[in-house]
């Protein structure tokens, strides 16, 4: 129904579009990655503002990813050339309207801690995951690269030396 006020009367036009979320915008619309070793690249720049975030954090920009986890460990980095800004990762369980904060990353990407982040999923487990940065104003474009690799725990999933050295190093303390 549309309407003057009073008694105006005219033409009008009434532009109408569709204001779904874009893929990744929100917690309901997460960007899908698959198993293996992935590199996937955004921006926050124009993702809408968030208050559900692990750690000191208590709003932010960020893009939503999901995975399935597989049991075995997640390596995650966002240390790369394309990362403009101090992008940082929070790992979440649940459904979007009651999310759990699993693990989160902290650091920034200087040369101290340029490690990769690593957290162990639960097989067939749905994970939310939060590329961000530590404020509303902290945007720009990123990269994430993310694989997933056995524990390697068990004997039978043992990996065999394969090194050209004759010595080999380790130890059996708390064993």
């Amino acid at each position: 129904y549309v309407s003057g006020r009073g008694s105006r009367v005219g033409s009008f036009a009434l532009k109408v579009t569709d204001s779904s979320a874009e893929a990744g915008e929100t917690c309901q619309t997460p960007v899908a990655l698959g198993s293996g070793a992935i590199k996937v690249s955004g921006s926050n720049v124009d993702a809408p503002e968030v208050s559900t975030v692990c750690g000191d954090i208590s709003s932010t920009r960020g893009v939503w990813y999901e995975l399935v986890g597989s049991g075995n460990v997640l390596t995650l980095w966002t240390c790369d050339p394309e990362t403009t800004f101090d992008a940082r990762v929070s790992i979440f369980t649940g459904d979007c309207g009651g999310l759990t904060c699993e693990a989160f990353t902290t650091s920034s990407c200087s040369e101290l801690t340029q490690a990769p982040f690593q957290f162990n999923t639960v097989a067939g487990v749905k994970y939310s995951l939060l590329v961000h940065g530590t404020s509303p104003s902290e945007v720009g474009s990123f990269s994430l690269t993310m694989t997933s690799d056995s524990n390697n725990t068990a004997c039978a999933s043992a990996l065999p030396i394969t090194a050209a050295a004759n010595t080999y190093f380790g130890t059996t303390e708390g064993i």
